[in-house]
Protein backbone atom coordinates (compact mmCIF):
# COMPACT_ATOMS: atom_id res chain seq x y z
CA UNK A 1 0.00 0.00 0.00
CA UNK A 2 3.04 2.32 1.10
CA UNK A 3 4.51 1.81 -2.42
CA UNK A 4 0.91 2.46 -4.42
CA UNK A 5 1.06 5.54 -2.29
CA UNK A 6 4.32 7.02 -3.42
CA UNK A 7 4.00 6.39 -6.68
CA UNK A 8 0.43 8.06 -7.20
CA UNK A 9 2.58 11.27 -5.29
CA UNK A 10 5.15 10.91 -7.53
CA UNK A 11 3.21 10.51 -10.95
CA UNK A 12 1.37 13.79 -9.68
CA UNK A 13 4.31 15.93 -9.27
CA UNK A 14 5.18 14.85 -12.94
CA UNK A 15 1.66 15.85 -13.96
CA UNK A 16 2.14 19.41 -11.37
CA UNK A 17 5.73 20.10 -13.48
CA UNK A 18 4.37 19.08 -17.05
CA UNK A 19 1.97 22.14 -16.89
CA UNK A 20 2.77 25.59 -18.18
CA UNK A 21 2.92 28.17 -14.66
CA UNK A 22 2.17 31.17 -16.47
CA UNK A 23 -1.39 30.65 -16.44
CA UNK A 24 -3.66 30.74 -13.72
CA UNK A 25 -4.71 27.42 -12.77
CA UNK A 26 -6.70 26.09 -9.36
CA UNK A 27 -5.64 22.74 -7.30
CA UNK A 28 -8.55 20.56 -6.13
CA UNK A 29 -9.54 17.39 -4.15
CA UNK A 30 -12.47 15.43 -4.98
CA UNK A 31 -13.90 12.29 -3.65
CA UNK A 32 -16.78 9.81 -4.55
CA UNK A 33 -18.11 6.55 -6.02
CA UNK A 34 -18.07 5.00 -9.33
CA UNK A 35 -20.48 2.11 -10.48
CA UNK A 36 -18.72 0.14 -13.48
CA UNK A 37 -20.52 -2.54 -15.19
CA UNK A 38 -19.19 -4.96 -17.68
CA UNK A 39 -20.95 -7.93 -19.66
CA UNK A 40 -21.47 -10.00 -16.35
CA UNK A 41 -19.84 -8.03 -13.93
CA UNK A 42 -20.18 -5.13 -11.75
CA UNK A 43 -17.69 -3.23 -9.76
CA UNK A 44 -18.29 -0.35 -6.97
CA UNK A 45 -15.66 1.47 -5.90
CA UNK A 46 -14.49 4.99 -4.20
CA UNK A 47 -12.27 7.52 -6.28
CA UNK A 48 -10.14 10.20 -4.28
CA UNK A 49 -8.16 12.11 -7.00
CA UNK A 50 -6.29 15.34 -6.80
CA UNK A 51 -6.33 18.06 -9.81
CA UNK A 52 -5.55 20.76 -11.81
CA UNK A 53 -8.00 22.67 -13.76
CA UNK A 54 -6.01 24.98 -15.96
CA UNK A 55 -8.02 26.76 -18.68
CA UNK A 56 -10.85 24.63 -18.50
CA UNK A 57 -8.39 21.93 -18.39
CA UNK A 58 -8.85 19.38 -15.47
CA UNK A 59 -6.24 16.93 -14.91
CA UNK A 60 -6.68 14.68 -12.07
CA UNK A 61 -4.51 11.30 -10.39
CA UNK A 62 -5.96 9.15 -7.54
CA UNK A 63 -6.96 6.08 -5.79
CA UNK A 64 -8.90 3.46 -6.63
CA UNK A 65 -10.68 1.21 -3.96
CA UNK A 66 -12.74 -1.53 -4.59
CA UNK A 67 -15.94 -1.69 -2.08
CA UNK A 68 -17.72 -3.98 -4.08
CA UNK A 69 -18.29 -6.53 -6.63
CA UNK A 70 -19.47 -9.96 -7.60
CA UNK A 71 -16.49 -11.23 -9.66
CA UNK A 72 -16.06 -14.27 -7.92
CA UNK A 73 -12.19 -14.41 -6.42
CA UNK A 74 -12.06 -10.60 -6.26
CA UNK A 75 -14.77 -10.86 -3.63
CA UNK A 76 -11.85 -10.97 -0.78
CA UNK A 77 -10.34 -7.22 -1.84
CA UNK A 78 -13.73 -5.94 -1.60
CA UNK A 79 -12.40 -3.13 0.24
CA UNK A 80 -8.57 -2.72 -0.39
CA UNK A 81 -7.44 -0.07 -2.74
CA UNK A 82 -7.08 -1.88 -6.01
CA UNK A 83 -5.61 0.83 -8.46
CA UNK A 84 -5.06 4.25 -10.21
CA UNK A 85 -7.33 6.59 -11.88
CA UNK A 86 -5.80 8.96 -14.33
CA UNK A 87 -8.43 11.22 -16.27
CA UNK A 88 -8.60 14.50 -18.41
CA UNK A 89 -11.45 17.03 -19.29
CA UNK A 90 -12.36 20.19 -21.10
CA UNK A 91 -14.75 21.94 -19.21
CA UNK A 92 -17.43 23.75 -21.24
CA UNK A 93 -18.24 27.04 -19.09
CA UNK A 94 -22.06 27.60 -19.34
CA UNK A 95 -23.95 30.89 -19.06
CA UNK A 96 -24.77 29.75 -15.25
CA UNK A 97 -21.61 30.40 -12.84
CA UNK A 98 -22.96 27.92 -10.94
CA UNK A 99 -23.30 24.82 -13.36
CA UNK A 100 -20.48 23.58 -16.03
CA UNK A 101 -20.03 20.80 -18.61
CA UNK A 102 -17.56 18.41 -19.11
CA UNK A 103 -16.21 16.45 -22.21
CA UNK A 104 -13.72 14.17 -20.10
CA UNK A 105 -11.59 10.69 -20.21
CA UNK A 106 -10.71 8.26 -18.22
CA UNK A 107 -8.27 5.42 -17.32
CA UNK A 108 -8.26 3.15 -14.89
CA UNK A 109 -5.22 0.09 -13.84
CA UNK A 110 -6.38 -2.08 -11.51
CA UNK A 111 -5.00 -5.57 -10.05
CA UNK A 112 -6.71 -8.00 -8.17
CA UNK A 113 -5.24 -10.78 -6.35
CA UNK A 114 -6.34 -13.65 -3.62
CA UNK A 115 -5.00 -16.49 -2.23
CA UNK A 116 -6.80 -19.88 -2.33
CA UNK A 117 -6.26 -23.83 -1.46
CA UNK A 118 -6.42 -26.87 -3.44
CA UNK A 119 -6.84 -30.57 -3.06
CA UNK A 120 -4.83 -32.31 -5.90
CA UNK A 121 -3.90 -36.24 -6.05
CA UNK A 122 0.15 -36.59 -5.50
CA UNK A 123 0.95 -40.00 -7.49
CA UNK A 124 4.01 -40.38 -5.22
CA UNK A 125 2.18 -40.41 -2.17
CA UNK A 126 -1.10 -41.94 -3.90
CA UNK A 127 -3.22 -39.41 -1.91
CA UNK A 128 -4.77 -36.35 -2.06
CA UNK A 129 -2.76 -33.18 -0.30
CA UNK A 130 -3.73 -29.59 0.20
CA UNK A 131 -1.64 -26.82 -2.00
CA UNK A 132 -1.63 -23.36 -1.76
CA UNK A 133 -2.31 -20.90 -4.82
CA UNK A 134 -2.13 -16.88 -6.02
CA UNK A 135 -4.63 -16.17 -8.43
CA UNK A 136 -4.34 -12.34 -9.32
CA UNK A 137 -6.35 -10.55 -12.06
CA UNK A 138 -4.87 -7.00 -14.34
CA UNK A 139 -7.50 -5.25 -15.51
CA UNK A 140 -7.00 -1.64 -17.51
CA UNK A 141 -10.53 0.00 -18.49
CA UNK A 142 -10.05 3.47 -21.31
CA UNK A 143 -13.39 5.49 -21.54
CA UNK A 144 -14.97 8.89 -22.54
CA UNK A 145 -18.16 10.59 -21.82
CA UNK A 146 -19.62 13.46 -20.48
CA UNK A 147 -19.78 15.01 -16.79
CA UNK A 148 -21.79 17.86 -15.02
CA UNK A 149 -20.24 19.97 -12.43
CA UNK A 150 -22.74 21.93 -10.01
CA UNK A 151 -20.53 24.69 -8.26
CA UNK A 152 -22.26 24.97 -4.82
CA UNK A 153 -19.76 27.57 -3.36
CA UNK A 154 -16.68 29.34 -4.62
CA UNK A 155 -14.67 26.30 -3.05
CA UNK A 156 -17.28 23.24 -2.82
CA UNK A 157 -18.52 21.43 -6.18
CA UNK A 158 -20.66 18.46 -7.23
CA UNK A 159 -19.67 16.50 -9.87
CA UNK A 160 -22.11 13.71 -11.73
CA UNK A 161 -20.34 12.16 -15.03
CA UNK A 162 -21.44 9.26 -17.24
CA UNK A 163 -18.34 7.45 -19.47
CA UNK A 164 -18.28 4.04 -21.72
CA UNK A 165 -15.34 2.39 -23.47
CA UNK A 166 -13.52 -0.47 -23.27
CA UNK A 167 -11.39 -3.05 -21.10
CA UNK A 168 -8.70 -5.41 -21.27
CA UNK A 169 -7.87 -8.23 -18.43
CA UNK A 170 -5.43 -10.78 -17.72
CA UNK A 171 -5.01 -13.22 -15.65
CA UNK A 172 -1.66 -15.39 -13.66
CA UNK A 173 -1.33 -17.78 -11.12
CA UNK A 174 1.44 -18.89 -9.12
CA UNK A 175 2.35 -21.63 -6.86
CA UNK A 176 2.52 -20.99 -3.05
CA UNK A 177 3.46 -24.36 -1.66
CA UNK A 178 6.68 -25.86 -2.42
CA UNK A 179 6.05 -29.38 -4.78
CA UNK A 180 2.60 -27.87 -6.23
CA UNK A 181 1.65 -28.90 -9.24
CA UNK A 182 1.28 -26.32 -12.07
CA UNK A 183 -1.80 -25.44 -13.24
CA UNK A 184 -2.75 -23.48 -16.31
CA UNK A 185 -3.90 -19.97 -15.97
CA UNK A 186 -6.64 -20.63 -18.38
CA UNK A 187 -8.01 -24.12 -15.49
CA UNK A 188 -8.30 -20.96 -13.31
CA UNK A 189 -10.10 -18.06 -15.21
CA UNK A 190 -12.84 -17.47 -12.73
CA UNK A 191 -14.06 -13.80 -14.99
CA UNK A 192 -17.76 -14.05 -15.97
CA UNK A 193 -16.34 -11.65 -19.06
CA UNK A 194 -13.03 -12.06 -21.88
CA UNK A 195 -9.96 -10.60 -22.14
CA UNK A 196 -11.18 -7.66 -23.62
CA UNK A 197 -14.70 -5.88 -24.26
CA UNK A 198 -16.95 -3.18 -23.43
CA UNK A 199 -18.12 -1.66 -20.42
CA UNK A 200 -19.03 1.83 -18.60
CA UNK A 201 -19.04 3.51 -15.48
CA UNK A 202 -21.19 5.98 -13.31
CA UNK A 203 -19.61 8.32 -11.10
CA UNK A 204 -20.89 11.14 -8.58
CA UNK A 205 -18.82 13.11 -5.82
CA UNK A 206 -18.02 15.87 -4.24
CA UNK A 207 -14.88 18.50 -4.45
CA UNK A 208 -12.87 21.38 -3.23
CA UNK A 209 -10.98 24.01 -4.82
CA UNK A 210 -8.00 24.89 -3.12
CA UNK A 211 -7.05 28.11 -5.82
CA UNK A 212 -7.53 31.90 -5.79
Amino acid sequence: MGKKILLVLVLFIVLLQTINAQNEKNFFFSSGGAFNKTSETIRVGWINDFGIIKNNNVYKLGLITQLYTNNAESLSESVKISGTHLGYGKILPSAKKWLSFELKSDLNIQHFKSVWNSNLYNKELQQYQEYEYKLGETIVDLSAGYGLRINATKRFFISQSFTGGVYYSRINSDELSPGAPEIPDGDLDFRAYGNTGLQWSVQLGLGFVFGK
